[in-house]
């Protein structure tokens, strides 16, 4: 069920009120067969913490399910790379779990394409970074990353996988926007656009040489509204003729999405987020019950009681009722989940607030990755 209809909302609404976690993002692997220049995945973590083994995912996967849970986002590192995809991809299906993947797609052969239609995989999101070979490798820096991602796109489809392709922009690859642009629509594949790139998840902020300029954010998106938005196809119903939708909810919690209250999620070594743009632990499987930890989490508590009156800058703007503000984002890159993201206000328009973040044991007596 597309989740921009207004019933799948409607429902969500709900399930929010009850604090049921509806969906999850479970990272299977920190391992990558690519070298983004933008990854946000440190690799020094990589063999530092052994990864979770197929029986805890199994269990974690249970317990999640057991608390009402519906929808697993499967990703990564490369998803496919993890020796165990498929069968936590068939465990998932066993317990009746829908499911959708965010991989680069180089990894996707003929076996395991008819495993993910037989298992009837809802869609795979592919990250496109170059429309070429020589622009896609700048960012991947690896060779043969484009020609890979293109024949294992051709697989899924030829399998009747819905694709849908995830566009980033990066310093490296911005030029190439507009042709990334003519290559989805000639595959005739729906695609979304993406300039939002942060710091590493323990904070290194080598990433940040990729973001764009704010002058640059602001090019994209007026470009985005005047020349790719017809293109960018979304699961959008049209409400029938005469149908009056509910006008939207003035925004007063201090996250502008469901984060803590609907989904969260899982990194390969357990720790438990508000979301994978959102790197603060909530804590981990392997010490405490899921369940323990979607309830009694002082971060996950604030997230679900924070309003906007609180967050600094954010609280007196005229935009707050229409921007895109990540909490994620103004955490991670900006210091302070209760303060302003600069990477919004950039989309914006606006200038950034100036305050001063508030040290973040205030927030919650938990650690990070």
């Amino acid at each position: 069920m597309p989740a921009s209809t207004p019933l799948t909302r409607r429902i969500v609404e709900k399930l929010a009120e009850k604090v049921v976690p509806w969906e999850m993002t479970l990272e299977t692997t920190k391992y990558c067969n690519f070298d983004c220049r933008h990854c946000y995945v440190p690799r020094d973590a990589l063999g530092v913490r052994r990864e979770m083994t197929l029986e805890e995912t199994k269990r974690l996967l249970a317990d999640f399910r057991t608390l009402g849970g519906m929808i697993i986002h499967m990703t990564g590192g490369e998803v496919m790379v993890s020796r165990s995809f498929l069968d936590v991809l068939r465990h998932i299906r066993s317990l009746h779990m829908g499911v959708h993947i965010s991989s680069n797609a180089s990894k996707v052969d003929e076996a395991t394409a008819d495993e993910m239609a037989r298992l009837d995989v809802s869609y795979v999101g592919v990250s496109l970074y170059g429309a070429t070979p020589a622009v896609d490798e700048r960012v991947t820096r690896r060779r043969g990353s484009h020609e890979a991602c293109i024949k294992g796109i051709r697989i899924l489809r030829s399998r009747g996988i819905p694709v849908r392709l995830k566009l980033p922009v990066l310093r490296s690859n911005v030029d190439d926007l507009a042709d990334r642009v003519a290559l989805a629509r000639s595959l005739g594949l729906p695609f979304g656009i993406d300039s939002g790139i942060t710091p590493k998840s323990n904070f290194d902020r080598s990433t940040e040489d990729e973001r764009l300029s704010p002058e640059q954010m602001q090019l994209v998106t007026a470009r985005i509204e005047s020349e790719f938005r017809p293109y960018m196809r979304s699961d959008q119903v049209k409400p029938a003729a005469g149908f009056l939708p509910e006008p939207e909810p003035e925004r007063t919690r201090a996250a502008f999405c469901n984060v803590g209250l609907t989904f969260c999620a899982v990194d390969s070594f357990g720790d438990v987020f508000p979301c994978i743009a959102f790197p603060a632990v909530a804590g981990n499987v392997r010490e405490t019950p899921f369940a323990e930890i979607w309830r009694d989490s002082p971060l996950f508590h604030k997230l679900r009681t924070a309003k906007l009156e609180e967050v600094k800058g954010c609280n007196t703007c005229d935009a707050n009722q229409t921007c895109g503000r990540c909490i994620g984002h103004a955490y991670l890159v900006d210091g302070d989940m209760m303060g302003p993201s600069s990477i919004d206000c950039a989309r914006a328009g606006k200038e950034v607030p100036v305050t001063k973040p508030a040290p973040l044991p205030n927030y919650f007596g938990a650690g990070r990755c």
